[in-house]
């Protein structure tokens, strides 16, 4: 879980009663183990040949680097004896689908994409845009 680089920005704004609230985080990729060659071999379980990969050095690798925005917009209302806020949010404003875990026999067989966004077997990503509607209670 090394992550060397990591930036997270909050920025909040008053609009009356309302607070817009933008957030964003920027990080270099995960380290994953890749798989450096493939053999056949028998899978223990069937007795039938099956690719077996052969794993690279402990983590010499990294996914792509990590970017989010998400943007909520923010009202709170006081009642007798709590607060409940009021927001509507938007996660991953960007669209970017960020690799956030890969599986180095699958993208050891189709072979790495290097085009940012595209996807990639082996590749597991983020979620895509998620707007969401909610309520907070403070007691």
């Amino acid at each position: 879980w090394s992550i060397p680089h990591s930036l997270r920005a909050t920025l909040g704004l008053k609009a009356g009663k309302w607070t817009v609230q933008a957030s964003g985080h920027v990080r270099s990729g995960l380290p994953y183990t890749p798989a450096t060659g493939r053999i056949n071999g028998i899978e223990q379980v069937t007795g039938r040949l099956d690719n077996r990969y052969l794993r690279g050095d402990k983590n010499s690798e990294r996914v792509p680097r990590y970017a989010r925005v998400d943007l909520a917009l923010r009202r709170t209302y006081t009642a007798d004896w709590f607060d409940w806020t009021l927001y509507i949010q938007a996660l991953h404003v960007l669209n970017r689908r960020n690799v956030i875990r890969i599986n180095p026999g699958d993208l050891y067989t189709s072979g790495i994409d290097e085009t940012e966004g595209g996807e990639q077997e082996g590749a597991q990503r983020s979620l895509p845009i998620v707007p969401t509607v909610g309520v907070e209670l403070t007691f």
